[in-house]
């Protein structure tokens, strides 16, 4: 009985799993096929064009006034011998750099008493 039940369960996953891949490879077929269609669509440079010419647009450049005779404003531009004789000059001034002052510091060491260590205690301080 035991042996039966592993066996439906094995056969259930098994088709499922079937299934899923099939599906899947199906779907990834049907995208390559019209990812090319979409591609066409969206790009203006791959759509057909009307090889007549329109001669609308010929007219409507043609009205346009030129404006030749207009003079233009050259006291705007500056040229690189006024911008700098309107900047200050500045010039650095150096410094001699001081010498950073050491401070003596104060070592301690703790150093162990020998003397007081090797003593023994019947010796009795002399004054």
């Amino acid at each position: 009985m035991n042996k039966n039940k592993i066996t439906s369960y094995f056969v259930f996953v098994s088709f499922l799993t079937f299934v899923a891949i099939f599906f899947s490879i199906v779907e990834k077929s049907y995208f390559n096929l019209k990812k090319p269609q979409k591609l066409v669509e969206n790009n203006a440079l791959l759509k057909e064009f009307n090889p007549n010419l329109d001669l609308s647009v010929i007219s409507t450049i043609e009205s346009k006034n030129k404006n030749t005779e207009e003079s233009f404003d050259f006291s705007i531009i500056k040229s690189a011998d006024t911008e700098n004789s309107i900047r200050p000059t500045v010039e650095p001034t150096i410094e001699p750099a001081t010498e950073p002052t050491i401070e003596p510091t104060i070592e301690t060491s703790i150093t162990p008493n020998l003397e007081s260590t090797n003593s023994s205690s019947s010796e009795v301080p002399t004054l």
